[in-house]
């Protein structure tokens, strides 16, 4: 169900599979139609055919119980009851890669590093983030390019005045205009990111 396992960053999922014929659920979509209808139900109404994961834990966040020691009597069961109860392969050795996937949660970002995270605590992060509404939201496409045209024709406003009545300052206010503007796009789409769950393309 993950969108870029062919060795690359998982970030999206497909929530629904659509062919000519019928549509099939994801493992996470189905397990959410059982366990919380209505959340499934508004989730499927926001996203369609991919959403973005927000990934809100790491794999020692979730409660993670062995089969062994479940049928050895060595846990106790009712830590399980009232919970959404994924079974799936873990390996305790860090180096085994074994249905282990990239995910933004990777502390080396760059370089060459181990994938991080088993494929089930990749549904169970989908799980929680459905179940707690906390989805990562899109600035619209009109939205974005209202404010580059607003951006574009302010800087071309302050470089014309510049260039016209103070053209020995002209180059030196460009650049750290541009400069400045750089950083402050960036800094307000990290923010934005950060702090609300707000993604905002900032190539336009």
């Amino acid at each position: 169900n993950f969108v870029g396992e062919e060795g690359g960053t998982i970030r999206y999922f497909a929530p629904v599979y659509k062919n000519k014929e019928s549509n099939y659920q994801s493992f996470t979509s189905a397990i959410m139609q059982i366990a919380d209808p209505a959340k499934q139900a508004a989730f499927a109404k926001k996203y369609g055919s991919t959403a973005q994961i927000n990934y809100s834990r790491t794999e020692d966040k979730y409660i993670t119980i062995s089969g062994r020691s479940l049928l050895n009597g060595e846990t106790d069961p009712s830590v399980l009851k009232g919970k959404i109860v994924l079974l799936g392969y873990v390996s305790a050795d860090a180096l085994n890669i074994e249905d282990k996937h990239f995910t933004p949660l990777n502390k080396k970002s760059v370089g060459k590093s181990v994938p991080d995270m088993a494929g089930v605590y990749i549904h169970a992060n989908i799980l929680s983030m459905v179940s707690s509404g906390d989805y990562i939201s899109k600035w619209p496409t009109w939205l974005v390019w209202t404010l580059a045209v607003i951006l574009c024709w302010l800087h071309m406003a302050l470089f014309i005045r510049y260039f016209i009545d103070k053209h020995i300052w002209f180059h030196l206010v460009a650049k750290i205009a541009q400069l400045l503007s750089a950083v402050l796009i960036v800094y307000i789409g990290l923010l934005f990111f950060y702090k609300w769950d707000i993604k905002i393309n900032l190539t336009p």
